[in-house]
């Protein structure tokens, strides 16, 4: 087999803030706070704190997940090493149909490998799959494309009837049988039948996901979070809160990166206007963005002054979830992570993330490039 390797300067519409930022660090070493390389997650685990008891608590929330999902004893063995001191070696991705696309999965695995490489260097780590269930775009999570024996095949569910839904919580319904059936011979006995088992109608986008996840990567100890469980957002009441209580200074923040930005000839990545705010509310199962104007902030047809919303977030947090620019803020408040593994557009938005980094956490992790592969078969070879 013919392997080669490309860097992101040579491969098409890769923006020039990944470019420089995985070729020519200096040039945007302002916007973040370590260089992409492993030698820095070396050195960032060995001076990384993290409250015992928050581990403790997010740990056994994390053993309940995973034993539903599925997960079998190196996850469990995992989760034991998390409680007692490991470092989170992290990566995520919406939970699409069927896995998603591919680099999901290279995604997990290049978190396995590298949680594997600092343990070698004596750096107790395990690896964590961030589940993007909160997300509410169902679009980029209900179909799927293969390629197989020279054809593309294509797989996707109807929309659902109600908008804005956390995707987590979409149930596949009987289409998913059909799908099911047409993958199946494509996969082969083991995954095919893996399939079978795991999306079944009964099934939600996310707890099908999890299922397969859970099975496919058992042996290596991957432990998946679901963040859309109410236990998590308990315990990420006091960000939520300070997202909130301090949204004048920290949009103030992201504006003037946004700015700064700009003039270093970046795109940015997450559009922030006077208005922003860095949370979204879920009423009646609803995602509703949450707004600011003059001291009020208005979510749906609820407007109401900051303080009341405050007391909303302190007596129902399950009630709130963070948008894209507080979410990894929110994963590193729950985690003791030293290293994130994300991709272009990710990279890009910790870019403006970092200061927020800096006011509600006072820490950040080193973020890597995930690995990323195009496979390519005997018949385009052939064209190529």
């Amino acid at each position: 087999m013919d392997c080669r390797a490309l860097l992101a300067h040579q491969l098409p519409h890769t923006s020039k803030l990944f470019r420089d930022y995985t070729e020519s660090f200096p040039k945007v070493e302002s916007f973040y706070e370590h260089p992409p390389a492993l030698k820095a997650v070396a050195q960032y685990a060995k001076k990384l704190g993290f409250p015992a008891e928050r581990r403790r608590q997010v740990a056994g929330i994390l053993r309940a997940q995973n034993q539903l999902f599925g997960s079998g004893p190196e996850t469990e063995k995992n989760l034991a090493r998390l409680a007692e001191g490991a470092v989170a070696v992290v990566s995520g991705q919406q939970v699409g149909l069927f896995g998603g696309p591919a680099f999901s999965f290279y995604k997990a695995l290049t978190a396995i490998q590298a949680a594997h490489e600092l343990t070698q260097k004596g750096i107790a780590a395990v690896p964590v799959f961030w589940m993007a269930t909160e997300d509410h775009d169902v679009d980029e999570v209900r179909h799927v494309t293969w390629f197989h024996d020279g054809q593309l095949q294509n797989f996707e569910l109807p929309k659902p009837p109600e908008d804005a839904v956390p995707v987590g919580r979409i149930p596949l319904g009987k289409e998913i049988d059909e799908l099911v059936r047409r993958a199946q011979p494509l996969l082969g006995q083991t995954f095919g039948d893996l399939l079978h088992e795991t999306y079944t109608p009964a099934a939600t986008y996310s707890s099908a996901f999890a299922a397969m996840f859970a099975r496919i990567f058992s042996e290596f100890g991957l432990i998946l979070l679901d963040p859309l469980d109410e236990r998590l957002h308990r315990v990420a009441a006091p960000v939520l809160r300070d997202a909130l209580a301090n949204r004048d200074d920290l949009n103030d923040l992201l504006l003037r990166r946004g700015k700064d930005l700009e003039r270093a000839g970046y795109e940015v990545q997450v559009k922030v206007t006077s208005h922003s705010t860095l949370l979204f509310s879920l009423e009646e199962g609803k995602r509703h963005v949450i707004t600011g104007t003059n001291g009020n902030f208005t979510s749906g047809a609820l407007t109401m002054p900051r303080e009341s919303w405050l007391r909303r977030i302190e007596a129902s947090p399950e009630k709130f979830s963070p948008n894209a620019l507080l979410r990894p803020v929110v994963q590193d408040f729950l985690l003791p992570t030293v290293t994130y593994f994300g991709g272009p557009a990710e990279i890009a938005y910790y870019a403006q993330s970092q200061v927020l980094y800096k006011k509600l956490l006072g820490r950040m992790p080193v973020l890597v490039p995930r690995a990323d592969f195009t496979l390519v078969d005997p018949k385009a070879e052939r064209i190529l």
